[in-house]
């Protein structure tokens, strides 16, 4: 009886050493991962395995339902042993690096296709989502230092204003922040649209800030102007008073004007119509116009503080 009590203790000392016995054997052979690259782990039955995709071949034992991989250059990575309806995969869990491997080709390819179809659509929701979030942003009025601002509205129209025209247009999202315009006259363009963190819309190559439109008025234009540099002063009499930069040895400029629609001016001394465009946000108004000096017409855009 001592003689076989101490036979049994010598092969479970054995099969600790080398694989364990019961999960052990149930473990030993070939593994189908559900990677793309479609990995077969092979684990032999002396201890050792090998993989010909992520892992070099090593030694492997086997701790309650966990397979231990040991390999010179891969370290330690760890597979837990699950059953699932008779089923036995080994799963190596590392977050976005996790797979699972499979009794069978077919079982892996399975599942490495259901994996790649939620993954699909996964991406296609968050594609969705991010289109709708950039169609919802996009609605407003957004004006640009140096052009013609443009609007997006809820319904699908993009306004611009080129030479101070109105022209609709329809837009629609086609691919992550392309749009599609389509003109009036069927012509369309594409073009790309991405409003950042701070409030910026970056439509192709140009940067637009949100605003509200307002019609011009001599109340609202009344008062100090800044491009920056130079000061326009607006009165209330329909004049606007451009201020020399060097006082005393240039004189002021006084120009009169006639307000003629909601984004124009008649400017007798600069060569007829202009355009103009007024806006506001919280803190400031916002005018975009043209003007006309020695014969060249030119943009300037100036704010004045509430």
């Amino acid at each position: 009886m001592k003689k076989i009590t101490m036979l049994s203790a010598a092969v479970l000392l054995i099969c600790g050493l080398v694989t364990g016995c019961g999960a052990g054997s149930s473990v030993v052979g070939t593994w189908y991962s559900d990677r793309d690259d479609e990995a077969a782990l092979v684990l032999n039955k002396d201890g050792t395995y090998s993989d010909g995709q992520w892992l070099t071949n090593g030694n492997y034992t086997i701790d309650g339902n966990t397979v231990i991989l040991t390999g010179t250059l891969d370290g330690q990575n760890k597979l837990t042993i699950q059953t699932e309806n008779g089923k036995t995969t080994l799963l190596f869990g590392d977050g976005s690096y996790s797979h699972t491997y499979y009794g069978s080709t077919e079982a892996a390819q399975a599942a490495r296709e259901a994996r790649q179809a939620a993954e699909q659509a996964a991406a296609e929701e968050q594609t969705a989502k991010e289109r709708e979030a950039l169609k919802t942003a996009l609605v407003g009025y957004w004006y640009n230092m140096s052009s013609y601002p443009v609007e997006f509205t809820a319904d699908g129209k993009y306004i611009s204003y080129p030479q101070g025209e109105r022209q609709e247009s329809q837009y629609e999202l086609v691919s992550g922040s392309m749009l599609s315009v389509t003109a009036a006259d069927g012509t369309t363009l594409e073009i790309s649209a991405e409003v950042q963190g701070d409030g910026h819309l970056q439509l192709s190559t140009w940067d637009y800030i949100k605003a509200t439109p307002l019609d011009l008025s001599l109340d609202l234009l009344a008062g100090e102007w800044t491009d920056g540099t130079l000061t326009t002063v607006f009165t209330a009499d329909s004049s606007y008073i451009e201020k020399s930069a060097f006082a005393g040895f240039v004189d002021d400029k006084t120009v009169a004007f006639t307000i003629t629609g909601s984004n124009t001016l008649d400017v007798p001394d600069q060569g007829g119509q202009q355009w103009a465009f007024l806006s506001e946000t919280e803190t400031e108004y916002q005018l975009l116009m043209t003007k006309t000096k020695n014969g060249a017409s030119y943009t300037t855009f100036m704010t004045k503080a509430k």
